[in-house]
Formats: structure tokens, sequence, C-alpha cells
């Protein structure tokens, strides 16, 4: 072990040559080598955007439906299609569930909409082939909306706050 230690430092201070191509000499026969470095990039990235946080205000006493658009922008740098999937987890208090309606309607295609609504437990919904934006700011309109609507009063209501998070998860094809 006490000369492996010094053997191994000596490899280690020893300098590397890079490969590089070689021509070959003029001989009877002639060997040349050349190296190939290949990078593989993905083929085509995607950005979900545009999202803010939804602050519903429900009175209860108006009994008026609480909801909520967004423009959302998804952006691929790729021409393509893309898939979505929605995760949309129970909007709760710490005793109460509140159902609520959730849409996503891509606005290229209009036969292209997801609507469903969670009650009392998680709810996951799907879309294909969906048309993204080719810019990157969604400037020349917006490719998608996101709706929720809370549209009764829930009988258990109380004055207080619920929570959920949605997610969404969008890949190329």
């Amino acid at each position: 072990m006490k000369r492996l230690i010094p053997l191994l430092a000596a490899a280690l201070t020893l300098p590397c040559t890079a490969l590089a191509a070689n021509d070959g000499t003029l001989d009877t026969s002639s060997l040349g080598t050349l190296n190939i470095n290949l990078t593989v990039t993905a083929s085509k990235n995607i950005r979900i955007s545009g999202f803010t946080d939804v602050a519903l205000d429900f009175n209860r006493y108006e009994g008026a439906p609480a909801e909520d658009v967004q423009n959302i922008c998804v952006y691929m740098d790729q021409p393509g299609t893309y898939n979505l999937n929605i995760v949309a987890a129970t909007l709760s208090d710490t005793v109460n569930d509140f159902p609520y309606t959730y849409t996503y309607k891509d606005t290229n295609d209009a036969n292209k909409v997801l609507r469903e609504t969670v009650s009392d437990t998680d709810s996951s919904g799907d879309l294909q082939d969906l048309t993204p934006s080719q810019d990157a700011n969604c400037s020349n309109g917006s490719p998608a909306t996101f709706g929720l609507v809370l549209a009764g009063t829930p009988s258990v209501a109380t004055e207080g706050t619920a929570e959920a998070i949605i997610t969404m998860t969008v890949t190329p094809n």
C-alpha cells in the first residue's frame, strides 16, 4: 500500500495529451486518425408560463360564482405539438371541501378543451396534440386559457381560507 500511493501521485502529475487528428505518413500503407465528438441536444424544448396565483373571494351571502381566467403561454422552440396533464388537488380548509371546476382551452383548436370538476378527491385530466406558440413570450396571442370557477356556496362554508395546488405538465410530441 505504501508503494501504491507514490505511484498514484506520480501518475496524476503526468501530462495528458488531448486527442487530435493525425495524418498518415508516406509509406506502402498509411494510417490516419480523427476524433469524433457528438453533442446531442434536445430536439424540442418546451415552457409553460403566465401563471398567477388565484385568490378567489367568495361572498357566501351573495352566492355568485367566484371565477378566474388566465392566459397561459406554452412555447416550444421547434415546430410540433404538445400533450398536457393537469392534476388538481381538492380545495379545502381544515374541515370542508369546496367543489370547483377548471377548464383548459387551446385557443388554436376550439375542439381541444379539458373541463374537470374537483369535489372531495383530487382530479386529473389529459389533452393531446395541442399547438404551442413559436413565440417565446406569446406576444402573437396566447395559445391557451386556464379558468377556475367556484360555482356554489357550500352549505358548511364558514369564514376562512381554503387552499389547493394545481400542477400542469406539458411535454412535446
